[in-house]
């Protein structure tokens, strides 16, 4: 099994800006998808 952090600890938390440093860092670290979730009528 790998994991790239210890289970339960988010590698992005809400309100973060995801620019290029932090897509890079996601790569780094073999993640390969991203879903976002918003709130709508905000």
């Amino acid at each position: 099994m790998n994991a790239p952090c210890p289970p339960g600890v988010p590698l992005i938390f809400p309100g973060e800006i995801i620019d290029r440093n932090v897509v890079g860092a996601l790569k780094m670290h073999g993640v390969k998808t991203v879903s976002v979730l918003t709130k709508t009528g905000v």
